[in-house]
């Protein structure tokens, strides 16, 4: 019989006792309870029956990351313990509330009370996050709670649970910044202290086990949750992408997934938009992904609504593209491409779920997945339902006059569509609506290449990063996705033409400089102290230092700073909207400047070299050392103290010449000596390569040439292996005498890409006006023509 005692005020929240009349385990205690809407279990078979053990936790006496969020109103009276102020208390809701009153109460705690606090401030944030509907219950107090607490809560404060990892600081608590939450794995390998790693939420990802000891098994991989400043992340690390490979791919060596699309059929004669039914092995083990409950806010929250999370599973992608193949699709469909283009789906997949009343997802187009070295991109979106339910409409597609209503959707139906088509979804009416999301990749002889196209997509995927600073920019870079998204397909921008915003940024409290991600302005100032060769040099560093985010190496950099950088480049920025044009923009820098302070030098080899500087005596043999010679030794005398000088040069030397900085998790050396300025190109080479990233569905990245500048000869200047997309630029002029400055331009991504495939309809119909041109066929008409139409 378990304790009576009223355990109302003392047990977290959504857990409750009751009498065991059997010892019967599962996925709750033997004794204790709670509801799995609310609390994720991930407690061992041994753990759940260990009743004492789910008491002390449950109360706040132990710290778990298997069972949470656990919000515990209040721990034991603190009157009543004899041994002082229990350290459940540092966990409960009331000391929460205490802090936000008085935050210094913090520094009174002990290392093992701080613990308490930080498992309190995570739980919370969980509650809010996931489990808490703002409108049940207090959920509405306990977010203003939240967001009390964390404003008030510096990101030193859990420094003994802070950790570098992926290029990134994190923490296992959310803290006054660092509001972004990330899931790890191998948490044991950054160096945590002994005990810490309770202290951080698990999910045990075990979704194709039917063992009872589901959580104990090689099979399962297990993440941890933690925590990281937005203003830190970069473009190879913005979304969080979720390894789930290995626990769709074999259990005991059986493949897991073979799927059939049975029933393909087209729903409208003029659109390339099917349905079928998703059939065979591996069904049910897609429908366990939405168990696993590891859905956040998308970074695009502004334009839908619902929860998602990223995903990738080649072994899934290999699944599904042997089942389009088999269903006949390529063949069906309108464009015209032959079957053998078709390469696969997408291996990096969307679960979206939305539950009823969530915001739907507004009209827009799917952006292309792009993949120039390997010649791939998409042209059709494969949406996967794992639920069944009305919506109004479920899923809209196409224009008001060719368009597809779907408001009843089938569990586990599948619909494809081409990438050019609009469409919109609403949340189910009374159940939750889960499905995937993900491309049909095809092969590609040649598109046409619009620098305009590029540089929309660079000021998007510019403004998607800096709206973690400025969250009104979110908006504008889901119209320049838009527009991006329809001009890759040749579709007419309907509205007004949206022209990126620039951004006026003032760095370490002197350099003025304005940007939308893709165009940067600087006033050259200083004219008498920097030559524009220099200034050039100096502008480029600063504009990659801004674009990827990048955090200075200052153990080992040339850039000279009169303030030190601390984290991240765009931490050290003041951005504000810049209330100009493009035609204008350098006279409003000018006017902005506020002295010219020289606030970063580019040192010179020179400068360099004479930092070495030793002048060196005549040897003196009798002078070993400062003990046996001390009256008058002279180190510059002594040949073993020379040697090692000599020694230490060679190795400061790599150190000094080069500046160090951490682009996109990789520490890549910028030497400006390495910098070629050539006609109206920068080309900035380095021992590093960038990382190959893809963001908003396209690979950064460009065959070797591309980046290379070549004499007339063919011959190669010096540097030969730049290692960014080289940078044009332009001098400009500003209204009044004296206002000079660069324009530089930038385009990293480079997914400026624009196709003229065309349906199979559009191209016979081509190819029926040549033939009537022809005297007796058609004069622009060949023999693969006429074999055509016979």
């Amino acid at each position: 019989m378990a304790e009576s005692i009223p355990f109302s005020s003392k047990i977290a929240r959504f857990c409750s006792w009751k009498e065991a009349k059997e010892s019967t385990i599962s996925n709750q205690g033997t004794n204790v309870t709670w509801d799995p809407a609310k609390i994720h279990c991930f407690l061992s078979y041994e753990e759940l029956s260990d009743d004492l053990f789910l008491k002390n936790v449950t109360r706040g006496n132990i710290i778990t990351g298997k069972l949470w969020p656990l919000l515990i109103d209040e721990s034991e009276e603190k009157t009543d313990s004899k041994f002082g102020i229990p350290a459940s208390h540092y966990r409960s809701l009331c000391f929460l509330r205490e802090f936000v009153v008085d935050p210094s109460l913090i520094n009174t705690l002990s290392y093992e009370d701080k613990k308490f606090f930080m498992v309190s401030v995570r739980d919370l944030w969980l509650a809010v996050s996931w489990r808490v509907k703002r409108d049940e219950e207090d959920g509405a107090e306990l977010k203003k709670l939240l967001d009390q607490v964390l404003d008030r809560l510096s990101d030193d404060s859990f420094s003994f649970a802070e950790f570098s990892a992926q290029s990134l600081q994190f923490s296992l608590s959310p803290t006054q910044n660092r509001r972004v939450m990330r899931f790890i794995e191998n948490l044991e390998e950054v160096g945590l202290e002994e005990g810490l790693i309770e202290c951080a939420a698990r999910v045990d990802i075990n979704v194709n086990q039917e063992d009872e000891d589901v959580y104990e098994t090689e099979q399962g991989e297990i993440l941890y949750a933690v925590w990281v400043d937005a203003r830190d992340l970069s473009y190879h690390n913005f979304e969080c992408i979720i390894p789930l490979e290995r626990v769709l791919s074999q259990s005991r060596g059986e493949e897991l997934m073979d799927f059939e699309l049975k029933g393909l059929k087209r729903l409208n004669p003029k659109l390339d938009v099917f349905v079928a039914d998703l059939k065979g092995k591996g069904v049910e083990l897609l429908k366990q992904l939405d168990e696993l409950d590891l859905y956040q806010e998308p970074s695009n929250s502004a334009t839908r609504g619902g929860g998602r999370f990223i995903f990738s599973a080649p072994t899934l992608s290999k699944s599904l593209t042997r089942a389009v193949k088999e269903s006949g699709f390529v063949a069906e469909s309108l464009l015209s491409h032959p079957s053998d283009e078709f390469v696969r789906v997408n291996s990096v997949f969307r679960c979206n779920r939305f539950v009823p009343g969530d915001a739907k997802f507004k009209m827009h187009l799917d952006t292309p997945y792009y993949d120039q070295v390997n010649a791939h991109y998409s042209l059709y979106t494969i949406i996967i339902y794992m639920t069944e339910g009305e919506g109004n409409p479920a899923l809209r597609i196409g224009e008001k006059e060719e368009e597809i209503v779907i408001d009843k959707i089938k569990s586990m139906q599948c619909i494809i569509f081409d990438q050019r088509y609009d469409h919109e979804g609403s949340a189910f009416v009374d159940t939750r609506k889960v499905f995937l999301r993900s491309e049909l990749i095809f092969g590609y002889d040649s598109l046409k290449h619009v620098p305009e196209v590029g540089a929309l997509f660079s000021s998007a995927v510019y403004y998607t990063l800096q709206s973690t600073f400025q969250p009104y920019l979110s908006i504008h870079a889901h119209d320049l996705y838009e527009r991006v998204n329809r001009a890759h397909w040749g579709i007419e921008n309907g509205g007004e033409v949206v022209v990126p915003q620039l951004l006026h940024k003032k760095w370490n409290n002197s350099l003025h400089f304005a940007t939308n991600g893709y165009d940067y302005f600087f006033p050259y100032v200083n004219k008498d102290k920097t030559s524009p060769e220099s200034a050039l040099k100096m502008y480029a560093l600063i504009a990659v230092l801004d674009y990827f985010n990048c955090v200075v190496d200052e153990k080992n950099g040339t850039i000279a700073m009169e303030k030190k950088t601390e984290g991240s480049f765009r931490k050290e920025c003041e951005t504000s909207i810049a209330h100009s044009t493009t035609s204008n923009i350098l006279s409003y820098l000018w006017k902005q400047i506020e002295e010219e302070s020289e606030i970063m030098k580019v040192i010179s080899k020179s400068d360099k070299e004479s930092c070495l500087d030793f002048e060196v005596n005549e040897m003196d043999v009798n002078q070993c050392c400062g003990s046996h010679y001390s009256r008058s030794f002279e180190p510059r005398r002594c040949d073993d103290v020379v040697s090692e000088y000599m020694i230490a040069c060679e190795s400061t030397e790599k150190d000094l010449m080069e500046a160090a900085l951490l682009l996109m998790g990789k520490r890549i050396h910028f030497d400006p000596d390495r910098v070629l300025i050539s006609d109206d190109k920068i080309y900035i080479s380095s021992d590093g390569e960038p990382t190959r990233v893809n963001f908003a569905s396209c690979w950064a990245d460009s065959s070797p040439s591309d980046f290379i500048h070549f004499n007339a000869d063919r011959s190669i200047p010096s540097p030969s292996m730049p290692s960014l997309p080289p940078i044009t630029f332009f001098p400009m002029i500003g209204e009044k005498e004296g206002e000079e400055g660069f324009h530089l331009m930038f385009d990293f991504f480079r997914n400026d890409w624009v196709s003229d495939l065309k349906s199979r309809e559009e191209e016979a119909k081509e190819m029926m006006e040549r033939i009537i041109k022809h005297p007796i066929y058609g004069t622009d008409c060949d023999d693969e023509d006429l074999f055509y139409f016979s």
